[in-house]
Formats: C-alpha cells, structure tokens, sequence
C-alpha cells in the first residue's frame, strides 16, 4: 500500500468574511481572498512542501459537522491554538481526547461556519 499524503484541504463557509477572521486569527495567517463569479475562495498561503487549505463559498459545497474531518498538527502550540479558537469565535468541542497511540491527543473545534476540525499533538513519555 502507498503513503497517502494530503495536498490540499477546501473548506466550505457560508460567510468568507468572518471565516477569514475566524482561520486568520487562529492560525496567526493572512488569506487572500479570490473573487470568481459564483465562486469566492480564501487561499491560506503556505510553506512549499505543505499542505494548502483554502476557504472556498460557493453552490452545492455547505459548512456543517457530518462531513469530512481534517486535523491540523498542533504540537507544543495546542493550548495557544484552543484559547485563540475560542477568542475569534469558535467553541472547543473536545479538549483533550486520547487517541489509540500512548500519548497523542486530540482536540476538536467547531469553527464559526459550524464545520468541525481537530488539533492533533503527541506527549513525550
């Protein structure tokens, strides 16, 4: 079997604007906002080598928390990243959940578009 490894990660909002304050403010990170007709997207410039995440508003694409679940690696930032979740908006779903591996964790976070992503962070034993 080969390595899977995400590209890109499309995120779907209702309102660009409070979506781009929302993710900015989390991640301490500037989204450029593109204009396409029907279309509005949000680019979180990134790294080379890493993942993209766009914010894209656009027909037939809802925010919600039955869809796709993506967890951003939040390492020794993880308490930085659920206070500034909490202040731009959001509400922290799980703090702290164990995950089959011996200490790593998991946080989960509803954003202000009412999508649900989590945090992940191992512990040193």
């Amino acid at each position: 079997m080969s390595k899977i490894i995400v590209g890109w990660v499309e995120i779907p909002v209702a309102d660009m604007e409070r979506a781009v304050r929302f993710y900015g403010a989390l991640f301490d990170a500037k989204f450029d906002i593109i204009e396409g007709g029907v279309r509005r997207v949000a680019i979180l410039t990134a790294e080379a080598g890493a993942v993209g995440v766009s914010l894209n508003h656009t027909a037939n694409f809802e925010p919600g928390s039955k869809g796709l679940y993506v967890s951003f690696a939040a390492g020794n930032e993880i308490d930085a990243l659920l206070a500034r979740a909490e202040a731009a908006g959001g509400r922290v779903t799980v703090r702290r959940g164990e995950l089959l591996l011996p200490n790593n964790y998991f946080a989960s976070v509803q954003d202000t578009e009412g999508n649900v992503f989590g945090l992940v962070w191992a512990e040193q034993a």
